[in-house]
C-alpha cells in the first residue's frame, strides 16, 4: 500500500516509476532436473534418494531423519544467480508437499556463505500441495542486517530439519521453484 502511494505521488510530480515481473525457474517439474544429495554421517546418503514422477510432474525426494542435531542431509540445485542481479524485490516461490508431517530448512547461501538466507519450513498436513512464497530477504533468517538482497551463490539447499531416531523418512514433492523478482524501469 506504501508503496503504491509513493509511486502515485512520484507519478503526479513527474517521475513515473514502471516496474516489471519476471521469473528466474529454478526448477519447473517438465524434468528430473539437476539434484545433488548430501549426507553426512556419508552412511546415510543410500537412504536418500532422487526421482521423478511423470504423473505429478515432480522431483520426488525421500530424506532420513537427521540421528542427532549436527547431521547433514539435504539436496541441492544450482539456478543462475546473475539473473539476480539489479533487482528491488525478489519473492522465492515453491510448490511443494510431504507425505507426513516434518520440517525442512531452505538454505540459499550469498557468495561467500558468510550471510546464507534461511528459512524453516513446517509441513502441519501430509500429501497437499503447498505454494510457498517467500520475499528475500525480509522472511529469511540471515545474519545481513541491511535487508538487501546479498550477492547470492546460485545454489539452493533443501535439508531434512528434524532430528531423532523416533522420525521416519520424509518423502518430499516439488512441482516448481522459481525466484519472482520485480526490476523497476
Amino acid at each position: 500500500m506504501k508503496k503504491a502511494i509513493l509511486i502515485q505521488i512520484l507519478c503526479f510530480l513527474g517521475i513515473c516509476m514502471h516496474a516489471e515481473e519476471t521469473s528466474v525457474n529454478v526448477y519447473d517439474g517438465q524434468v528430473p532436473g539437476k539434484w545433488n544429495k548430501i549426507c553426512r554421517p556419508a552412511e546415510k546418503e543410500a537412504e536418500i534418494s532422487i526421482s521423478y514422477n511423470a504423473t505429478e510432474k515432480a522431483a520426488l525426494f525421500r530424506l532420513p531423519a537427521k540421528d542427532v542435531d549436527g547431521d547433514t542431509v539435504c539436496v541441492l540445485t544450482r539456478f543462475n544467480a546473475e539473473e539476480l542481479k539489479n533487482t528491488n524485490q525478489v519473492t522465492l516461490e515453491l510448490t511443494i508437499k510431504a507425505d507426513q508431517k516434518g520440517k525442512i530448512d531452505i538454505t540459499i547461501p550469498d557468495k561467500e556463505w558468510k550471510t546464507p538466507l534461511k528459512k524453516k519450513i513446517e509441513f502441519t498436513e501430509s500429501g497437499k500441495w503447498q505454494t510457498v512464497k517467500l520475499k528475500i530477504p525480509e522472511d529469511f533468517i540471515s545474519k545481513t542486517a541491511s535487508g538487501s538482497i546479498p550477492e547470492l551463490r546460485g545454489e539452493l539447499f533443501i535439508y531434512r530439519a528434524d532430528a531423532g531416531k523416533e522420525a521416519s523418512v520424509l518423502e518430499l514433492a516439488i512441482r516448481q521453484i522459481k525466484f519472482v523478482k520485480e526490476v523497476s524501469k
